[in-house]
């Protein structure tokens, strides 16, 4: 067992890939062959403009896979350090470089994986924590008796900057800076505001302030001593003498759709601020769109919405990247197309583009089974259209008219339906499609029939991180229905880990039996989605490492054939 924990602030099908003509930029959706090591993940570029993707299990002692994607985004293998099986990987760079800690020992690789330094801390109790910091840099924190509580700031070339000492015990909370420097806090029991300091690389104090305890901070300071930290939906940042120069609702950066939150925050090589945002559409479809920030004043310099959008996108399950060219790697979890847990892989071009092309159309409940769209028949809401070529993979969601807009590259695709449930049939159409290389829109429209008049109910859990003693933690519940007919006096059971304790839920609360919680969802029409957000403070004797796990189930549960695929539960799981 593993005595190290990574953490990140980030807020949590086979192949999808979109290319864009004048850069290299794509999406995909890929299925991790071992999907429970999805706890912790890389993605980063490679000396040939490829990119890696990790997927670790820090849990185990397993060798870690490294998953290689070509320039154009095309799976190409995989491969393994076999000396990683106790080893896991805590920091990358744009240079292709992975940084990477045991027990006792740090260690760098380059482009080629080939051993660049190994940094020895002097412990002999292990290193019990660690964090990544800005460019390549890497915290270590340990406890030893000649230097009591310690972390120790080493950058990308494996020379200690600063070690930081602590006489009575550790923050908190910290955050490495772009500037060698931390900012931490040891007060976590508020009442309502709790003390934040930040320390440059001699160990002075640069700024003491006050501040709301349900303030999340992005980064440490930046190179020019600005700080970021969001509160809510508001940006907020600090300048190098801890003043706010500005702040920011991240909804004003995306159209009002319906509901946008944060998922990760990107500071590029050139000063300015990339954020990744969550919009929710009218259901529980959810898209990510990249915004470029003027660090200056906050002001937008442009906003992008990718490509894809599917009914359970979950948080980011690695941090932000940033390509050689400028451009802005992400990582998300995916339920999208079969429940199953994947991730969508999204490298944009330098102004967060990312394709060209189109496959649009209309699905329709061909209720007479004549394959024929009359106008009395209904439109079929968040149906997941699959648009394959070879490797490649695309998808589209139906909207609440039954409409669907697909990007995609050039080329000829199969069509299919996924994530339709076990009750609908589907009428011939045109099958398949051929794309020309750019700018090409081709229509098509999908009747689809029901086989059984049944509820088909799916659910999904996912949180972003479980943050000790904190009471702003907040789980996220997403149901749709699948079936062909509605389901009625539904409901939703939440069953908590006992170091979890429920505040508070935007559902209405049924009853609750032990660490169970029954919420009402009402009738789930067919095709209709949902969610809601279940607000929960974890216990304070949680310890550093443990993994807590929250379980849901929804209801009615009924197959009304043999065949069907049980999608009524869910287990979300994520360390301390």
């Amino acid at each position: 067992m593993k005595f190290y924990l990574i953490l990140f602030v980030f807020f949590f099908q086979s192949i999808f890939l979109i290319t864009n003509a004048n850069a290299q930029s794509w999406e995909i959706f890929f299925e991790n062959p071992n999907p429970s090591q999805f706890y912790f993940n890389f993605i980063y570029p490679t000396s040939n403009n490829g990119v890696c993707l990790t997927a670790s299990d820090l849990y185990n002692e397993v060798t870690e896979p490294i998953f290689s994607f070509d320039q154009e985004g095309n799976h190409i293998g995989q491969n393994t350090i076999g000396w990683t099986a106790d080893w896991g990987m805590v920091n990358t760079d744009k240079t292709g470089a992975s940084y990477w800690i045991t027990f006792y020992k740090l260690r760098k690789l380059n482009a080629n994986n080939q051993i660049e330094w190994t940094y020895s801390p002097p412990v002999s109790t292990g290193v019990l924590w660690v964090k990544p910091a800005p460019n390549g840099g890497t915290c270590l924190q340990y406890s030893a008796n000649s230097f009591s509580y310690v972390i120790d700031y080493v950058n990308s070339n494996g020379q200690l900057v600063k070690r930081f000492q602590f006489p009575v015990s550790w923050p908190d909370e910290y955050f490495p800076g772009h500037d060698n420097s931390l900012i931490y806090t040891d007060d976590i029991f508020g009442p309502s505001q709790i003390q934040w300091t930040k320390l440059n690389q001699n160990g002075q104090v640069v700024w003491e302030i006050y501040l709301d305890d349900s303030i999340i901070f992005l980064a440490g300071s930046l190179s020019d001593g600005s700080t970021y930290y969001l509160n809510g939906d508001i940006l907020t940042k600090l300048g190098a003498t801890g003043t706010i120069e500005w702040q920011r609702n991240i909804e004003d950066y995306v159209p009002a759709i319906n509901f946008a939150s944060f998922l990760g925050m990107l500071v590029r090589e050139d000063g300015s601020i990339i954020l990744s945002v969550e919009v929710y559409g009218s259901g529980s479809e959810t898209f990510p769109y990249f915004v470029r920030i003027d660090p200056a004043n906050g002001a937008p310099i442009w906003s992008k919405r990718t490509a894809t959008s599917t009914g359970f996108l979950g948080p980011l399950i690695a941090p932000l990247a940033e390509m050689p060219d400028g451009g802005i790697l992400a990582c998300f979890e995916d339920f999208g197309n079969s429940g199953n847990e994947q991730v969508l892989i999204i490298r944009t071009d330098p102004n967060g583009n990312t394709l060209n092309n189109q496959i649009a159309g209309k699905i329709y409940w061909d209720e007479n089974y004549d394959c024929i769209a009359d106008a009395s028949e209904k439109a079929l809401k968040q149906f997941s259209v699959i648009a394959q070529s070879g490797t490649k993979k695309y998808s589209a969601t139906s909207d609440a008219d039954g409409n669907f807009e697909m990007a995609t590259s050039g080329g000829e695709y199969t069509i299919s339906i996924a994530q339709a449930g076990s009750y609908w049939d589907f009428c011939d159409f045109l099958n398949p499609v051929q794309m020309e290389a750019g700018n090409d829109t081709v229509l098509i429209t999908i009747g689809g029939k029901a086989t059984v008049i049944c509820p088909e109910l799916f659910v999904s859990i996912g949180s972003p991180v479980f943050r000790r003693c904190f009471d702003n933690n907040y789980l996220n519940v997403q149901y749709q229905n699948y079936g062909t007919a509605p389901a009625v006096n539904a409901y939703v059971n939440i069953t908590l880990d006992p170091k979890l304790i429920y505040l508070s839920a935007t559902a209405p609360l049924l009853s609750q039996s032990g660490q169970t919680y029954t919420f009402d969802i009402g009738t789930v029409d067919v095709g209709k989605n949902g969610s809601f957000t279940l607000n929960f403070k974890v216990d304070c004797d949680a310890t550093l490492g443990e993994i807590l796990c929250v379980n849901s189930q929804i209801y009615p549960d009924t197959l009304c054939i043999p065949t069907a695929a049980a999608r009524v539960s869910n287990r979300f799981c994520l360390p301390m």
